[in-house]
């Protein structure tokens, strides 16, 4: 008799684990799982010289090509690649259309990312730096 009300509970306590996880992936946009996925973005931007500013930013992350896109920076290759961190981006200039060092992460659990463009010539600084929040939205491709 036990039995007969047990099954039933345990279908509707696996439903609600499943449709709490797809309520939390939906909150944080397309499934990470994905070989593909945009990011959409705000927060500031500094340059050298200027004071921060507001911005909106996007990029896509590309595991199948292992690159990142957009952010204004071109497209950088995935250095490391773990459960919670994309770090992206050149260890040497050249990363840039300007031969500029590119140096990027983006954390999978919180969104945070952090994107740094640095000179490629004379004492090395920080031409531009983007403190962000991201988002994944799907990518349609």
């Amino acid at each position: 008799m036990a039995g007969r009300f047990l099954l039933p509970g345990i279908a509707v306590l696996l439903g609600a684990v499943l449709l709490a996880a797809s309520a939390a992936e939906a909150r944080n946009g397309a499934a990470q799982t994905e070989q593909r996925f945009r990011l959409t973005c705000q927060g500031t931007m500094s340059t050298e010289g200027t004071p921060e500013s507001r911005i909106l930013a996007d990029g896509v992350v590309d595991f199948v090509a292992m690159r990142v896109r957009g952010f204004g920076i071109g497209i950088a290759p995935i250095q490391r690649l773990t459960e919670t961190v994309v770090a992206f981006g050149s260890p040497i200039a050249g990363a840039d259309p300007e031969g500029n060092a590119v140096e990027g992460s983006y954390d999978r659990a919180t969104g945070a990312t952090r994107i740094v463009v640095r000179s490629a010539s004379g004492p090395p600084r920080d031409l531009i730096a983007m403190d962000l929040t991201c988002r994944t939205v799907p990518t349609g491709f």
